[in-house]
């Protein structure tokens, strides 16, 4: 299954949390708090392989993550471990193929939001005004649509982040969504829990998490999201780039 396929099942997780993100029973919950390694080694944050200092301070932190995303591995004693070494080579493709949708759509809402601009400050040359309001009402819809699509799809990558890749993340609610993936549904409990534990995870700086917490004004969100996005725009192309050879690095060891 591709990270394309997996897509509606992430945003319906985002938009159902209650059902996504159900309670444990008290068993399962007394089980998994049992059995669960008391320290998870993570790994050490590398200095960027890259130039660092050729992208703005935003794609940078998107550098680090997808650096790390890619050399993360299973821990030393589980590296020939087949099954799990393609579950997470798979898991790595749908975070970053997720990643570069994201990216793409940054792109789009830049060109949006500069024909908007545009279209509005055009008004004293245009001489048929419901024209104007059309058109400035055709594009405006579109820059909600992927405004919306934005922070919805920016919350689902820190999610998949958090549950594949995160050391700091709780290991009852990574337990809890791995359970509902498709590739683990032939895993008992007992099972599950050991292919987690064979992974090392990564501590993620907070500046990693993209946007924070947004303004609840729309007025306000929407000029953090146009800021974040524009923030971007200029090193597109480089962060592809990293996408790129990321995705095409098909050896998780």
């Amino acid at each position: 299954m591709s990270y394309i396929d997996d897509i509606p099942l992430f945003r319906d997780m985002n938009k159902n949390p209650d059902v996504y993100n159900l309670p444990l029973d008290k068993a399962t919950k007394e089980s998994i708090q049992g059995e669960k390694p008391a320290d998870l080694k993570s790994i050490e944050r590398r200095e960027s392989k890259k130039k660092i200092e050729k992208l703005g301070p935003l794609a940078a932190n998107y550098r680090e993550v997808i650096e790390a995303l890619t050399d993360i591995r299973l821990k030393p004693e589980f590296s020939s471990h087949d099954p799990e070494n393609k579950v997470l080579a798979e898991r790595r493709k749908i975070v970053l193929g997720f990643l570069r949708q994201i990216l793409d759509d940054v792109q789009r809402y830049v060109t949006v939001v500069n024909s908007f601009n545009i279209i509005y400050n055009s008004q004293n040359d245009t001489k048929d005004s419901e024209e104007y309001a059309s058109n400035l009402k055709n594009v405006d819809s579109e820059r909600r649509i992927i405004h919306n699509r934005l922070i919805s799809d920016l919350k689902i990558f820190v999610r998949l982040v958090n549950i594949n890749f995160n050391a700091d993340f709780d290991f009852n609610s990574r337990f809890g969504a791995e359970r509902q993936m498709p590739d683990r549904k032939n895993l008992s409990d007992s099972e599950l829990r050991e292919a987690l534990n064979k992974r090392d995870y990564i501590k993620f700086d907070q500046k990693n998490f993209l946007l924070g917490d947004l303004p609840t004004n729309s007025s306000l969100e929407r000029e953090a999201i146009k800021e974040w996005a524009f923030g971007l725009y200029g090193d597109l192309a480089n962060l592809d780039d990293d996408l790129k050879e990321a995705l095409q690095n098909k050896d998780p060891n």
